[in-house]
This record gives C-alpha cells, sequence and structure tokens, in this order.
C-alpha cells in the first residue's frame, strides 16, 4: 500500500505542531460523540423509546439555551479553576496548564483554549458525554464566550463568501449500536451534543477514520454536512484564525446543532460508511 506525504517541514517547531494537531484531530475521530434524535413518527419505536428519545432532545436544547443565558458571577471563573484543580490534583502538567488559564484567559480567546489539548477540552466534552449538570454549570460562563465568539465569526463568514452553501466533514468513530439509531432516523433531525469540529478538507477528515478496522463494536463514518451559512439559530464559523492550531481548516458548530438526516451511502471502495446531512 502507497504511503502519502502528509507535509514537508524545514522548522521543527513546525513539525512538532502539526503532529499534535494530527493527533487531536484523531482522538476527536475516536472520542465518543453524543447525539439525540427527534424522531416524528414511531415506525422504528415504541412509544415508550420514542418519547425519551425525543425528551432527552428537547431537554439538551433547553439546557444549553440556559447555560447561554445565564448571567454568571464575577467569581464563575474561579469555580471552574477550583473544579480543574480538584479533578487534576495529581497531575503537574495539568495544573500548570490551569494556572496559565487562570492568568491569561478573557473571553476573546475561548476558542484558543477550546482547540488546545488541554484538561479543559476534555473536561467539558466528558461532561457533555454524560451530562454531567453540576460540571456543564461551572462551565457557563466558557460556554457563553464560546457562543459569543462563534456568532461574530459566522457573521464575518457570511460577509466574506459569496456562495450561500458551504460542505464540510467530519471522520468519526461510533458504536454500532449508534449506527443503527442513525440508520432507522433517516429524514429526522440529529442534535449533535457538543462543540462539533468539522473541516473543509474532506480529505483530511477522511484520513483519520481509514486505518481504523471496523468490527461487531464500531462501524468509522464519514459526516458530510451541507450548511447555509445564512442560517444562525446556532452559530458556527471558521475559526482558523482564532484556534490554537493555525494550520486547520476548521469549522466549529455551537452546541447542540441541529441537522437533518439525509442519507447514508456505503463505499466500498475505502470501506466507509458516509452520513450525508
Amino acid at each position: 500500500m502507497g504511503r502519502q506525504v502528509k507535509g514537508i517541514f524545514t522548522n521543527l517547531d513546525e513539525l512538532i505542531e502539526r503532529i499534535k494537531a494530527d493527533q487531536k484531530t484523531r482522538a476527536k475521530a475516536e472520542e465518543p460523540v453524543g447525539i439525540s434524535i427527534f424522531n416524528r413518527s414511531d415506525k422504528e419505536y415504541t412509544h415508550k423509546n420514542l418519547k425519551s428519545e425525543n425528551g432527552s432532545f428537547m431537554w439538551f436544547q433547553l439546557l444549553i439555551e440556559v447555560l447561554i443565558c445565564m448571567q454568571h458571577s464575577s467569581t464563575a471563573k474561579k469555580e471552574l479553576i477550583d473544579v480543574c484543580k480538584r479533578q487534576y490534583q495529581n497531575n503537574s502538567k495539568e495544573l500548570s496548564i490551569i494556572d496559565e488559564f487562570e492568568d491569561d484567559y478573557d473571553s476573546s480567546n475561548a476558542v484558543w483554549w477550546y482547540t488546545r489539548e488541554s484538561c479543559l477540552y476534555r473536561l467539558l466534552n466528558k461532561a457533555l458525554r454524560v451530562q454531567n449538570i453540576d460540571i456543564l454549570f461551572s462551565f457557563r460562563f466558557f460556554i457563553k464566550d464560546m457562543f459569543k465568539s462563534l456568532t461574530e465569526e459566522h457573521k464575518k463568514m457570511k460577509r466574506s463568501l459569496t456562495d450561500h452553501f458551504i460542505r464540510v466533514y467530519r471522520g468519526q468513530i461510533i458504536s454500532t449500536d449508534e449506527f443503527d439509531r442513525i440508520q432507522k432516523s433517516i429524514g429526522e433531525f440529529i442534535s449533535i451534543n457538543s462543540f462539533f469540529s468539522t473541516s473543509r478538507n474532506r480529505k483530511q477528515a477522511l484520513g483519520f477514520i481509514r486505518s481504523v478496522v471496523s468490527s461487531d463494536a464500531i462501524k468509522k463514518i464519514l459526516f458530510e454536512i451541507k450548511v447555509d451559512i445564512r442560517l444562525s439559530t446556532k452559530p458556527f464559523a471558521d475559526v482558523t484564525n482564532l484556534s490554537y492550531f493555525k494550520q486547520e481548516e476548521e469549522i466549529i458548530f455551537m452546541l447542540g446543532s441541529i441537522f437533518r438526516i439525509s442519507h447514508i451511502d456505503y463505499s466500498e471502495q475505502d470501506e466507509r460508511t458516509t452520513q450525508d446531512e
């Protein structure tokens, strides 16, 4: 099998940053993504399961709205720092990053901190996956700052693009059960219960799941998302200028962004499943 050259670097620092960026992108692909599906019919679900599924969908949407709309006090940042220090009290490397966050964070660099590989990113995404309300409440000011940043960048993106539609991609490893849920929900709405990082580079998004072998337990999929940039119910934006990793062509969608599952294709050539939304 041929090997692809991913880049040529003459500067060691640039090479290190590229490796870090690739590692984080690969970690995102392997990291579980919490999803909720809103089913408008019960043809594949019992009435009880349908109510539970749709209830979870609506509950998460309301939770995000509450966190964004809350007025946070001057102690909100300290509350989060205290939570992080308790979680990582025996990890000197992460404690050093937390101290840096305490000294340097402000609302304008929320995206930079989110895209950096650190305990903040991991703690927030774990809380979102398991819906830990206490931890999410501690992140309320950070979530609000991310919302503001994405909203501002979204406005800039609308002004700079002439085409109303863009396509973005996300390679992802999901459980077979999760995949079965999606297969049963063609035409329905799906909510991504995290900040959803995507790329405008299809080849890059696909590259990080190609080496994974599908099994009875897991499936590898490529989300292909067609987005109307005129829509702004939940902001999304190209964060290249704000990201910790400047080389990425990264577009981040706000927590709880909703998509419609258009169809699912299977490509035997790439041994992958592709979901178009």
